[in-house]
């Protein structure tokens, strides 16, 4: 229409211009690209296909977007899948791990990536001290040594960058200590006496349905959480936080304040680029009433599998590419 305005994608079109064998790409089975391909461009098989700075990003079956890239992504010739991926800006790591955010040659060409010093912590590359910001210093790396206080977890995109260096706390930040959920510890209830007599519990009689579940004699099943939804305290209130989706791999903590216990849970949400996993608790009183819920840990990625440890702290993983092993308290404050 004469005289309106349309909105528009700033962002590249896709487009389908290499393979590794060129007889698929449309529309004469010609190649009009080669590698490195730039933003946008594919079929790419790995990063190493791609132009500094960019990434392969893997289709899954049904995928039809690209981040950063607009458009869907073009249909190979006919008689071919259609999975081809493309090179594209990767996502910025969460907050605690290492990104390559800034290089004085000139590496980093993208918006998200174009940092200049004085950079952050976990942020690189600096060459010293005066590259980074306040107190922080230079951690000066011949290869991919650790980096004090940060995490790699990212090397699919390029962040952890052989030989760059990145700025670090020389000294832990002061934080106050940790504190135990106040309604965990008190007050505690007084436990009702084991009862005597004939056993009550008697396995493989399946003679209860309850709560969705077939039980045996003896056994009581009740739900206390659902995912997404807040969880009901025993003071009759709700917790602050919704109960996480996807629970994985759990383990049963006793309460050293004594009387009760924590039960800590994985969460399997989130993929390769989606930091929306973590880890939440339940905590109980004595009598087995749910006295409170959180998150202990978060910005983490499909959390599956985990392992309760000797000094009682549990131990979260990352079930993903280049995916993290996390230890966590059952009553960390800081997720």
């Amino acid at each position: 229409k004469s005289g309106k305005d349309y909105c528009y994608s700033a962002d590249p079109l896709l487009q389908y211009v290499y393979d590794n064998t060129c007889d698929n790409v449309p529309p004469k089975g010609q190649c009009t690209g080669s590698t490195p391909l730039q933003q946008c461009e594919g079929d790419c098989d790995g990063n190493g296909n791609c132009a500094q700075g960019l990434y392969c990003f893997q289709r899954d079956e049904g995928v039809t977007s690209v981040p950063g890239c607009s458009g869907t992504p073009p249909d190979p010739m006919s008689g071919y899948d259609n999975d081809k991926d493309y090179c594209t800006i990767p996502p910025l790591p969460p907050s605690g791990h290492l990104a390559y955010v800034y290089d004085d040659g000139g590496n980093r060409p993208f918006s998200h990536y174009d940092k200049s010093p004085p950079l952050g912590e976990c942020e690189g590359d600096c060459d010293d001290d005066n590259d980074c910001a306040g107190d922080l210093k230079c951690f000066q790396r011949s290869g991919t040594e650790a980096v004090p206080g940060c995490a790699s977890g990212d090397s699919i995109y390029g962040q952890d960058k052989s030989g760059r260096d990145y700025c670090y706390r020389d000294t832990p930040a002061t934080s106050p200590p940790t504190q135990s959920p106040t309604s965990t510890c008190a007050p505690t209830p007084a436990i009702t006496p084991p009862p005597t007599g004939p056993a009550t519990y008697i396995p493989g009689q399946n003679t209860l349905f309850e709560a969705d579940l077939n039980l045996s004699t003896g056994l009581r099943a009740e739900v206390i959480a659902w995912s997404g939804q807040k969880v009901v305290l025993s003071s009759g209130q709700v917790s602050a936080e919704s109960f996480h989706g996807k629970p994985d791999g759990a383990a049963v903590f006793a309460d050293e304040c004594g009387g009760g216990w924590t039960y800590v849970s994985n969460s399997e949400e989130g993929g390769s680029s989606s930091y929306t996993g973590g880890v939440g608790a339940l905590y109980f009183n004595a009598q087995n009433e749910v006295v409170d819920y959180k998150m202990i840990q978060k910005s983490t990625r499909r959390n599956c599998s985990g392992g309760k440890t000797w000094w009682n702290t549990w131990v979260t993983c990352e079930e993903t590419d280049s995916g993290g092993v996390y230890e966590v308290h059952p009553k960390n404050n800081n997720p």
